[in-house]
């Protein structure tokens, strides 16, 4: 490495440049050394210090503004000041080709380009100004080919030409990965607005790995282009059999992305464009783009205002899984499952979308040249509010598979279609709640309908019941209302936990008082009832219209001799959680407990049957807040004994965690006596933070 060290020498100037609390040492040439760039410091600009660099250095850029073109070919890490202080940008007629795709049919020309084994990227701006036109290739705020990369807390702007066109051009963050090497791609805690074509767009082969996560992409739509928000795309999928990336998509903020070219974008997502005034399917824009992946995750993002919420196409032998993501409002589909295995689970769909235009909740559709039949399982979500809360078709050119489709345990309501089957094939949707008790088609229940409708099985579906526990109390005490989605039409019981969560369920006593709105939690909204009368009143829950009732009788209590006996019921949580949440990458990264002890005890007279819930309410970045609720757990607890309850998080739900600032855990016991039939509570909260 080149240049001076001399503390004195930095310290003078950068401080002077809001470059504080930095101490140098003498190193050797082969330790990696942080160098500052500022207008007075040894390097004044970026490149400089890129070309004295080492294997391993951190660059420091002060705030303000650098007019430069970046070749960064050492792994170094760029470290700005901030995301809107340190900003990079370029007159885009400077710009140069720094590499070439399709054998040389795709040029590339990147404000700051990635060209090292390991190049990091953070808190700082680049900014394309806007005036793609005068690049002769493709405009990139950065881009890297064929190596690893990390971005984090970058804003990425002004990648458009000016006015916007339709020219396939116009990158926020490009990465391509073509080779045989096992690559990374990360992208964290960042924004990508002003892009023309891709917010982001990660380009390669089932080598590359990637992690977009907590970022925001806000397209420009509507525009004369299909831009797309996040784009994961397996490189040469059309001329090659294999699979694309793999990694998760998870926690981004997805909105904007729309297209208005006539004959290329629009309602008719079955259109191939051969007909003047029909649409093309690819042309439409997408929030989230997956095209030929391998065993992909998408979860916890907000997806809305866009052509196509998330657009799923799965490379042969893997599946990819969008869970528990808000995807609402979109224009056209909220999803759209494509060839391949894909699973679409725990999502919330619909709402706010233009029904008039056909909006579909989840379109599950095959196309002509498909290299693989459309295979989608749709389970737990809710949809509603769409023109088709599950659509299955095939597009309108010959030759196009018939999709494989089962659709179960989702709340389907309050569209107005709730199943519409296009095709032949036979679609599994048994076990979903319709809106109400008497299944599809009946009054207040969304319908089957299409040339297929009578190939779809919709029976047996799910139905709303209510119970008081206990049964009967005495004057004074209070009962627990259970309201929820616990078996189907048949008499089957129904595994509460497979349900969408988050639905509020409505409740009324005719005696009494009671609380009035509670929300599904594994398939059963809670709340109790207390002051009832001497003798039988009715307790009503209602969801989504439908309601049911249970009775709660109210008597004095009969003299009975019980044992004197006692049961303690210790639900047990280990004092350090980070062990059990080992999918975290590195200690540095766990979540651990900061409360000294674990045990949280209620006490009943011989034996319990406890029931355990909890929650995990999460600060995220940019402080957003998210409260996840764990599996219920029930618990049978013999007289004189305890039992341990095993804190465990599903797929989805570590997802979130892993990327939270803090957390606080909180669980709640409520054992119901043996003998006496009362029911007790305990509660306690751990505040978890990151190590």
């Amino acid at each position: 490495m080149t240049g001076s060290r001399s503390p004195a020498r930095l310290f003078a100037a950068a401080l002077a440049a809001a470059i504080a609390s930095v101490s140098l040492s003498a190193q050797s040439a082969s330790a990696a050394t942080t160098d500052f760039v500022c207008s007075i410091c040894t390097y004044n600009t970026i490149q400089a210090a890129i070309n004295a660099a080492g294997i391993g250095d951190t660059i420091k850029v002060a705030a303000g503004v650098y007019p430069e073109t970046l070749d960064i070919t050492t792994p170094v890490t760029i470290d700005g000041a901030g995301a809107g202080n340190t900003i990079i940008q370029a007159n885009p007629a400077t710009l140069t080709d720094k590499f070439d795709l399709d054998s040389g049919a795709l040029t590339n020309y990147p404000i700051v380009y990635a060209d090292a084994a390991n190049v990091t990227i953070k808190n700082l701006t680049v900014n394309g100004l806007g005036d793609g036109s005068l690049v002769s290739g493709r405009f990139e705020g950065i881009a890297e080919h064929n190596d690893n990369l990390t971005v984090n807390d970058v804003h990425v702007t002004g990648m458009q030409n000016s006015p916007p066109n339709g020219a396939q051009s116009g990158f926020g963050i490009l990465a391509v990965n073509d080779g045989a090497t096992q690559r990374s791609v990360t992208v964290t805690n960042s924004r990508i607005s002003g892009y023309q074509k891709n917010g982001i767009a990660i380009q390669g082969n089932s080598d590359v790995t990637i992690d977009v996560a907590g970022n925001t992409v806000a397209g420009n739509g509507p525009a004369p282009i299909g831009d797309n928000g996040i784009e994961v795309y397996d490189l040469y999928w059309e001329s090659t059999p294999p699979a694309g990336p793999t990694g998760v998509v998870t926690a981004n903020d997805i909105t904007g992305n729309s297209c208005t070219v006539a004959n290329l974008c629009g309602p008719d997502l079955l259109g191939d464009g051969a007909v003047a005034g029909d649409d093309n399917i690819s042309g439409d824009a997408a929030g989230i783009l997956l095209g030929n992946v391998s065993n992909l995750t998408v979860s916890a993002n907000t997806v809305s205002s866009n052509d196509i919420g998330v657009w799923v196409t799965t490379a042969p032998g893997a599946t990819t899984t969008v869970s528990a993501n808000t995807i609402a409002g979109n224009l056209y589909a909220d999803v759209l499952a494509g060839f391949g295995t894909s699973v679409v689970s725990a999502n919330t769909i619909g709402s706010g979308g233009d029904s008039t235009a056909g909006l579909a909740g989840v379109l599950i559709a095959g196309y002509s040249g498909d290299p693989a039949v459309p295979n989608a399982a749709v389970t737990g979500n809710t949809i509603e509010g769409t023109d088709a809360g599950v659509e299955v078709a095939q597009g309108e050119t010959a030759g196009a598979p018939l999709p494989v489709a089962i659709v179960q345990n989702n709340a389907i309501s309050g569209n107005t279609q709730g199943i519409e089957n296009r095709t032949t094939a036979q679609v599994n949707a048994a076990d979903n709640w319709f809106g109400c008790n008497s299944g599809a088609g009946a009054a207040g229940c969304d319908t089957v309908t299409g040339s297929g409708a009578n190939h779809v099985t919709s029976a047996p579906f799910l139905v709303l019941g209510v119970s008081a526990l206990p049964s009967t109390i005495t004057p004074g005490t209070t009962a627990t209302v259970l309201a929820g989605i616990r078996q189907d039409s048949a008499g089957n019981t129904f595994t509460t936990g497979a349900f969408p969560s988050g639905i509020p369920v409505s409740f009324a006593t005719s005696a009494g008082s009671i609380g009035a709105t509670a929300t599904l939690s594994n398939g059963q909204a809670v709340t109790a009832v207390s002051g009832t009368p001497l003798g039988t009143a009715t307790i009503t829950g209602t969801l989504d219209g439908q309601s049911a009732t249970a009775s709660l009788s109210t008597a004095n209590a009969v003299n009975t001799t019980s044992s004197t006996s006692t049961t303690t019921v210790t639900v047990t949580v280990p004092a350090t959680v980070g062990p059990l949440l080992s999918f975290l990458e590195s200690p540095s990264l766990s979540l651990l407990a900061t409360y000294p002890g674990s045990e949280l005890t209620v006490t009943c007279v011989d034996g319990c049957i406890a029931q355990v819930a909890g929650t995990i309410a999460l600060k995220q970045k940019h402080g957003k807040h998210k409260m996840l609720t764990l599996t219920t757990a029930q618990l049978t607890v013999a007289a004189g004994g305890s039992s341990v309850y095993a804190l465990s998080l599903s797929s989805s739900q570590r997802s979130l965690v892993k990327h939270a600032v803090s957390a606080k855990l909180t669980l709640n016991v409520s054992a119901k006596d043996n003998t006496t039939g009362k029911t007790i509570t305990g509660s306690k909260s751990f505040n978890l933070t990151r190590s």
